[in-house]
């Protein structure tokens, strides 16, 4: 029974509200906003596609994975971005962070900008890679294009719940 009394007193006391505490979730926040949101959108997706046929959810299946793998590469930019604005809030140079945030906001639109017409551009060609049946590859190769489509916009997000605002 001490044991147990040891670790709920262990347990409050690492998740008790502090200053840092406070910080460190208005950081996680997003983050697990932004993870979620991705998840609605792959469950919504099942759902309503989920009524079409075996070959719409194979094609929105691959077509998700091949996108997910540009958006894991984008969240780890994130991540970077994250490191290094907390590594400025902690020295309290504030006029560093914004203008992280203005760089920030340009490769954002930039390089989100790209990845959405160039992947959208590519969705075809990245489809018959991965696919060998031909109504998937062509179902795939829509459903892959309009999400790259929408990537600028995911990025754009990414850049928005990583840095303080206010």
């Amino acid at each position: 029974m001490r044991t147990l009394q040891h670790l709920a007193h262990t347990f409050y006391r690492n998740i008790r509200p502090s200053l840092l505490n406070s910080m460190i979730l208005k950081l996680a926040v997003p983050v697990v906003f932004g993870m979620f949101s991705q998840t609605v959108v792959w469950v919504t997706d099942t759902m309503m596609v989920g009524r079409l046929g075996k070959n719409s959810i194979a094609s929105i299946g691959i077509g998700g994975i091949a996108h997910f793998t540009v958006l894991a590469f984008l969240m780890g930019f994130a991540m970077g971005i994250q490191v290094i604005v907390a590594r400025r809030f902690g020295e309290k140079n504030d006029s560093e962070i914004g203008k992280i945030g203005v760089t920030t906001l340009y490769i954002v639109l930039v390089f989100g900008g790209f990845l959405s017409i160039g992947g959208a551009a590519i969705s075809d060609w990245l489809m018959n890679l991965l696919n060998k049946d031909e109504i998937v590859k062509e179902l795939s190769s829509k459903y892959l294009y309009f999400r790259f489509l929408g990537t600028v916009f995911f990025f754009y997000s990414l850049r928005r719940g990583h840095l303080p605002t206010g």
